[in-house]
């Protein structure tokens, strides 16, 4: 994916050296102190059309480098490419030709401040600029102590930096060899290759124009990085318009002759129509950009097995949406979506991410009711435990409903196709001590070699859903909740409702003993998801910011029976034969 940035946006340094192509300027490469000055004893990078710059070269003082752009007389700076390592364009960047500097009355030349690699928390990014310096090459050493020599000749000297007051250390600047020590010409431009996705369908899965499931869940994470790479820009563009916009309003504040008067207004009303223009431009990117990503998870969702698809795609499906489902691609569940908060800013844009979770899961799934209640929660609980039916359905998944408040029946699943609630803890005890036999069973087999002549019946996978922790519990219980959700019984999956906090057993005011602390461990070890819009996830790509929108199922009842298809079987203890029997 090529980024089309405009001023202010950045994304992540793609490579250990890149490529900054601006044909027919003069491009510096600048590393620049906390005092931004050029760094002592340090050597610009310089290259006519093009400067390629590592990172291993950055003097470790650096806290950025500004990358320059010299314009010749009666010339503007044309559109800008960054290159990775293998010449593929990784962004391009075309500065706003009005911004350009009047000519320097010496040399003719202006500059532009092109783009700034910069240091964000250890991670190297570039920022698109497009910002003439005001007295041109003049401008540029005092902003930042470099003399930049420029001749009528085609290949321009070799900046040289501003004497240093102090000895100069032996810290290189950048270190990548300059373009201009070999022709221009000999560095191919590359486009960048288009993601494998799905080809665009009216409506359900088109042979051929799609990738298998498998690779649709892998594809989803890219989607997910570019979406987090274009909402990092955006934001990124929005904070340097308005920082930019604070400067220039606190210039006219700091002029006597511009405060109070009809010229200072209209320099502030300049100041905030240019600040709207940024913010839009960036916006209109971020949006063709969001959409061109919501056209392949529409393809994506075509191919998801039935456990990930969205209720819409469902219900095309209809009657063989899990009948489909192969068992060729890793079980997983849509255990919601995602949307960008600031999207609330660009009216009529609506972006959603599928959040996938791989089941069984060693990890229970926590439904909290501290948001949207535990009726809610309990309702979110129970389409996940459906979810996770749907997509192990290949293996015939048993699945148990608890119920020990006795008030949420059949959480709203088609009661003749589901098996009755356990309601008791003596019931809750009696599975749990099953699930923990099955489970030594399963071991005790594959440690003695016996897997193949295990009962069939024994490797079906179960779907535990407890909701309203952790009432009705009591001591005897917790040991073998603690077991079930935190060491991964094999081929169980637990998903469970109740608070955001570790409870205690007897309310808020009950003792803070062992089975209190057993609780905690549940609690720490489980995967949270919020029953309402929230969540204030953050992506490990750019550490953009996420509302998570929980699953609440189908509008329509009846599509959730017509998806099912028929029975799920519940819990059967026989499965387990004679206490003390073991596999072969």
């Amino acid at each position: 994916m090529v980024h089309a940035l405009v001023a202010g946006q950045n994304l992540p340094w793609p490579g250990e050296t890149c490529l900054l192509r601006a044909p027919d300027l003069l491009v510096l490469a600048v590393p620049l102190g906390a005092d931004d000055r050029v760094l002592p004893g340090s050597r610009p990078v310089h290259g006519t059309g093009a400067v390629a710059v590592g990172l291993p070269g950055v003097p470790v003082t650096a806290q950025r480098v500004v990358l320059l752009g010299v314009v010749g007389p009666g010339a503007r700076p044309g559109p800008v490419r960054l290159e990775d390592g293998d010449g593929t364009v990784v962004a391009t960047f075309a500065p706003d030709a009005a911004l350009a500097a009047p000519p320097d009355g010496g040399t003719g030349a202006s500059v532009v401040a092109l783009a700034e690699l910069y240091r964000r928390a250890g991670v190297w990014k570039l920022r698109a600029v497009g910002r003439a310096y005001p007295g041109g090459l003049g401008g540029v050493e005092t902003a930042h102590g470099v003399r930049i020599a420029v001749t009528e000749k085609a290949a321009p000297p070799a900046p040289a930096p501003s004497a240093p007051s102090t000895p100069a250390p032996s810290s290189p600047g950048p270190s990548a060899p300059p373009p201009a020590a070999r022709p221009i010409s000999a560095v191919k431009p590359a486009v960048a290759a288009p993601r494998p996705g799905p080809a665009p369908a009216s409506s359900g899965t088109t042979a051929g124009a799609a990738p298998d499931p498998a690779r649709a869940l892998e594809l989803v994470g890219m989607v997910l990085e570019d979406a987090s790479r274009s909402a990092a820009s955006y934001e990124s563009t929005v904070a340097y318009a308005e920082r930019v916009l604070g400067e220039d309003v606190e210039k006219v504040v700091a002029d006597p002759a511009l405060r109070v008067s009809a010229d200072g207004d209209r320099a502030r009303d300049d100041a905030r129509r240019r600040r709207d223009e940024l913010v839009v431009r960036a916006g209109e990117v971020h949006v063709r950009e969001l959409a061109t990503l919501r056209t392949e998870i529409a393809g994506l969702d075509r191919v998801f097995g039935a456990g990930m698809a969205s209720w819409e795609q469902l219900r095309v499906r209809g009657g063989d949406a899990v009948a489909a489902d192969r068992g060729d691609a890793p079980p997983a569940i849509r255990a919601g979506e995602i949307t960008l908060p600031h999207l609330a800013d660009l009216p009529g844009v609506d972006f959603r991410m599928p959040m996938l979770w791989r089941v069984p899961s060693t990890r229970a799934l926590l439904v909290t009711d501290d948001d949207g209640g535990e009726v809610v929660a309990a309702r979110v609980a129970a389409v996940l435990g459906l979810r996770a039916l749907f997509a192990l359905a290949v293996y015939r998944p048993r699945l148990v409903l608890v119920d020990l408040g006795g008030a949420r029946g059949t959480y709203g699943l088609p009661a003749d196709l589901v098996p009755p609630p356990l309601t008791t803890p003596a019931a809750l005890r009696a599975l749990l001590v099953d699930l923990e036999r099955r489970a030594d069973l399963l071991a005790m087999a594959r440690q003695g070699g016996a897997w193949n002549d295990l009962d069939q019946e024994l490797l079906r996978p179960v779907v535990v859903v407890i909701t309203d922790v952790p009432t009705g519990w009591d001591a005897a219980v917790l040991p073998l909740v603690h077991q079930l959700t935190t060491t991964g019984l094999s081929g169980v999956q637990v998903i469970l409702s109740g608070p955001g906090r570790p409870p205690r057993l007897g309310g808020e005011d009950g003792p803070v003993d062992a089975a209190s602390h057993l609780l905690g461990l549940v609690w720490r070890e489980a995967m949270r998801l919020p029953s309402a819009p929230g969540g204030d996830l953050a992506d490990s790509f750019a550490g953009v910011r996420w509302t998570f929108l929980p699953d609440l199922g189908p509008d329509d009842p009846d599509l959730v029976r017509t998806v099912m298809g028929g029975r799920v079987d519940g819990w059967d203890t026989s499965v387990l034969g004679p206490a003390g029997a073991g596999p072969g």
